[in-house]
């Protein structure tokens, strides 16, 4: 797969003993992708090389990257205390196992689904971060930063809960 971009530079031969940064002769070059390896093949990138994208595609980037899943987490964060309400005791042991519940329920569905963003988008970033250690750890705390999203609608959810209790009579 011929893959065009300018993911690091490689410096000229002026550059060499320089550090990096101090090298003005550094150049982005083109670079064959075959089964994980990057190698240079040594044509400079143009400003013509590179498309821009279209206003469309950044708008079904925008859906699919991360406005159609924070919709579908909140919905879940509506939909899934209401649904445990109707099983659990009408008690503050019931809140509050439905806090656990539904906010355990979440962090999970939301880990599964930045594993699976990584594994559609670059498989092999996934199997770098899953094969490190602790790399599971990236998702969950991914999954637990998503909390900040959908934790306010829970609780709003279960904050409202004991005013729809009927007394017991």
């Amino acid at each position: 797969m011929h893959v065009v971009g300018c993911a690091r530079t490689l410096p000229d031969a002026s550059c060499k003993g320089k550090p990096r940064r101090d090298c003005p002769g550094a150049a982005c070059m083109e670079r064959e992708h075959e089964g994980g390896a990057d190698t240079a093949v040594g044509a400079p990138i143009s400003r013509s090389m590179v498309t821009e994208p279209t206003t469309l595609e950044i708008l079904m980037g925008i859906l699919q990257g991360w406005l159609l899943p924070a919709v579908l987490a909140l919905a879940l964060a509506i939909v899934l205390p209401l649904r445990l309400a109707r099983k659990l005791p009408e008690t503050m042991t019931g809140l509050a196992l439905n806090l656990a519940v539904s906010g355990a329920a979440l962090v999970v569905l939301a880990t599964a689904y930045f594993a699976a963003s990584y594994a559609l988008r670059a498989p092999g970033v996934l199997a770098a971060v899953t094969g490190a250690p602790g790399g599971w750890w990236h998702f969950l705390r991914l999954g637990l930063l998503s909390g900040l999203w959908w934790g306010p609608v829970v609780l709003l959810m279960l904050a409202t809960r004991p005013a729809r209790w009927r007394p017991d009579l």
